[in-house]
């Protein structure tokens, strides 16, 4: 029988894993009875009345030391874990207090009881490890989560060499292809100077909670691989061959016209970079009409050269394809001497040209001169290119196969206008529409309001609008992808559209509500493998509903490492009840989730997140920052994928 394969999560178990505590507490009177300081309110079981009936839980206010009016209690640590947890919490901060130096650890001051322990110090800032209680509810064990975090020193900017002591860069300054590897090695860096002088905790009834220096064990599972379909119905599992040898999916309209749009002394640099569009420079890239059966000629490109690039040197050449394009859609090809991640005269210049793009319907594409100049640069990032443009032409270069069919994915994303204050001024929430096989389908603004309320009842009534529109469509599955920054409010008026749909319409849908969380508080390693990072596709079980998933990793017939592998991704079931769902559809879903990730038309091998959940991000992204240079807000729906 084979070995079961399992991923260590960042988790170190307490010996014993279940255990009793003291505690002081009293019921609360009444729910409007305030909380005194220093002390938690928690629901317990009721302790009076009869013993031979199971207790009801009622809110308590408790204490971890004597108060008048509070009686004693010894508590076992399953009767509420995170009660539990806190207790855990509180003995490793008076043990910090108590055995280490000050300048060795510091206590988070966000929410959570997160301790960090210094490893190493530079003028850039400091590595260091935090250990924060959990209650692992797939073994039913309490402990530590436990991770690396480099903490920048105030005053100090990002930079390469920040990135490097973060992992991110290797001792070369290059991607980190060990960054699991050395994150890991962190881990034991903090076991071996710290284990022995935290642990054992000291509990005040005189037990003793030890902790496991291995990391905890769970099952590996895996999912199916994604499967890309192509123009004549065809199938890959390379986005890149599937496309070059079958065609794409859906071509593009042929009445369409690609602008270049460059400074006088870069018209040579355009005339490269079409050359290479068209397939006549490197051996990487065939070209459009080969790649994607788009030709490029004098049909459908141009060329116009700008005096600069800010927005008074462009307009008058945007006027100009506005007022004679007619019909046709229009595509600027921009090639500008600067990268907008250059600094905040870039950035502000980029947002600016495509905010005037944007408000003219023109969905515009960006190349950094520089990628142009350097031949090697060009010939490795001329496909992703191509890509970027044949989609926002309105071409679709390949789906995925679904594994729930007729099931429309609604990434729900949120964005905030502040005043100086930084106080809300106004709320907006926007959904990118997918089709379960990747394919965008639209971009739509779900409520922007200045009041709370008014913002939320606008988002409750958009999305029921849009389950009576695509169930009308032939759809009878929905799936909401919620990005991690949603808020509370935001996902009960979600669960509530759900509700009143389901109460007022015919009964056969299925609804689900999936919250992802790409920088979580949980990391997993596969000690099996020399670069310790978990196959793509492969995820554990935190809980019955929560999965820690990889949707980007080793590959099955490549298992060397390339380049930086990113973090895996949280995701947790909110909607239905967890026994509302079984295992087979949660399954289901986070296969869809998975597959998502392989129809991202920003680049070939782009997988990081579900497209649901990336394109929602890089919306916010722009809202924010057209928000930031006070432009005026605009009409983004109905227009192809843009933001790519």
């Amino acid at each position: 029988m084979p070995r079961e394969l399992n991923t260590s999560l960042n988790f170190l178990p307490l010996e014993p894993y279940q255990f009793h505590f003291p505690i002081y507490a009293r019921i609360v009177a009444s729910p409007d009875e305030s909380k005194p300081e220093g002390v938690y309110r928690y629901d317990l079981p009721d302790t009076r009345g009869n013993q031979s009936e199971p207790a009801q839980y009622v809110p308590h206010d408790v204490s971890f030391t004597s108060r008048p009016g509070f009686a004693y209690r010894d508590i076992a640590s399953s009767v509420k874990p995170p009660l539990s947890c806190r207790y855990v919490g509180s003995l490793l901060q008076q043990t910090c207090i108590a055995r280490l130096s000050p300048i060795s650890f510091e206590e988070s001051k966000s929410f959570g009881q997160k301790i960090f322990f210094l490893l190493a110090e530079f003028p850039e800032g400091r590595q260091m490890v935090w250990l924060s209680p959990y209650y692992l509810r797939a073994t039913k064990t309490f402990g530590f989560l436990a991770d690396f975090r480099f903490k920048l020193q105030p005053g100090k900017t990002f930079s390469r060499k920040v990135q490097q002591l973060s992992l991110s860069l290797d001792s070369h300054f290059r991607d980190n292809s060990n960054f699991y590897v050395d994150r890991f090695q962190k881990l034991q860096q903090f076991l071996t100077r710290y284990a022995s002088r935290l642990f054992p905790l000291q509990c005040s009834n005189g037990d003793e909670l030890n902790v496991s220096l291995q990391l905890q064990g769970l099952p590996t599972r895996s999912l199916k691989p994604k499967v890309f379909l192509f123009g004549d119905g065809t199938s890959s599992n390379s986005q890149f061959l599937g496309v070059k040898e079958h065609g794409p999916l859906e071509p593009a309209d042929e009445n369409t016209l690609l602008c270049f749009i460059y400074k006088e002394p870069d018209r040579p640099l355009s005339h490269d970079l079409f050359r290479a569009l068209r397939g006549d420079t490197f051996t990487t890239f065939p070209g459009m009409q080969k790649m994607f059966r788009f030709q490029l000629d004098r049909v459908h490109v141009q060329g116009v050269a700008v005096d600069g690039f800010s927005v008074s040197d462009v307009e008058g050449t945007v006027q100009r394809l506005v007022d004679a394009r007619g019909s046709r859609l229009v595509v600027p090809i921009v090639l500008v001497p600067w990268n907008r991640h250059d600094g905040p005269e870039a950035s502000d210049s980029y947002y600016r040209l495509k905010h005037l793009f944007l408000s003219n319907g023109l969905p515009s594409q960006f190349i950094c001169s520089r990628t142009v100049e350097d031949p090697n640069a060009l010939k490795w990032s001329v496909s992703n290119i191509g890509l970027g443009i044949f989609s926002k032409l309105g071409g679709q270069p390949w789906k995925i196969r679904p594994q729930n069919n007729r099931c429309l994915i609604i990434g729900v994303g949120q964005a905030h206008e502040f005043d100086r204050d930084h106080r809300i001024t106004r709320h907006f929430a926007y959904s990118v529409l997918t089709d379960s096989s990747g394919l965008y389908t639209d971009l739509k603004i779900l409520s922007r309001e200045p009041s709370e309320p008014t913002y939320l009842k606008t988002l409750t009534h958009r999305l029921m609008d849009i389950f009576a529109s695509y169930s009308a469509k032939g759809y009878d599955k929905f799936a909401i992808h919620a990005t991690f920054s949603l808020r509370q409010q935001e996902m009960d008026a979600i669960r509530e559209s759900i509700r009143a749909y389901t109460h007022d319409a015919e009964g056969g849908k299925e609804f689900v509500v999936l919250k992802f969380d790409d920088d979580s508080k949980y990391f997993g390693y596969d000690e099996s493998a020399n670069s310790m990072v978990p196959y793509e596709g492969s995820y554990i079980k935190l809980s019955k509903t929560e999965f820690l998933m990889w949707f980007e990793g080793l590959q099955k017939n490549r298992p060397n490492v390339r380049g930086k592998i990113g973090r895996p991704v949280h995701v947790e079931f909110r909607y239905p009840a967890r026994d509302e769902l079984s295992d087979d559809q949660m399954r289901g879903h986070v296969q869809d989730a998975v597959n998502l990730s392989g129809a991202n038309w920003r680049g070939f091998n782009a997988k990081s997140l579900p497209i649901s959940i990336y394109y929602a991000k890089l919306i916010a992204d722009y809202f924010r920052e057209f928000h930031r240079l006070g432009l005026d807000e605009l009409n983004l729906e109905n227009l192809t994928p843009w933001f790519l």
